[in-house]
């Protein structure tokens, strides 16, 4: 099942599937907004700080790539997330070389 769809059916993030009992194309405003505030700024945090993969990557999400700052930023929130809720499942400490090692490994 999908990281995002957990979240949605645990209700940290909302559901940003349209409200299907009254058919309306508005996303739900039923998540947890501390939360989503938060990491937010933890993103925006990153994102400023110099040599970390996530400042890389909204770099080339916005650079390279054209995309909207914003979206960026919620983007990066989102894989933030990810990477904090699989460091907390496996127990193991956060190793940013873990995403060097894989791009290595797909070019070979």
């Amino acid at each position: 099942m999908a990281f995002s769809i957990i979240l949605e059916r645990k209700g940290v993030l909302g559901s940003v599937f349209p409200d299907r009992a009254n058919d309306s194309e508005k996303l739900s405003t039923d998540y947890n907004g501390l939360l989503k505030y938060t990491l937010k700024q933890v993103a925006e945090t990153a994102i400023q700080a110099k040599d970390n993969p996530f400042r890389q990557k909204y770099l080339s999400m916005t650079a390279l790539r054209g995309m909207a700052p914003h979206r960026a930023k919620l983007t990066i929130s989102r894989d933030m997330l990810a990477t904090m809720w699989a460091v907390w499942k496996k127990g193991e400490h956060y190793n940013p070389e873990i995403t060097k090692q894989i791009k290595i490994d797909v070019a070979a």
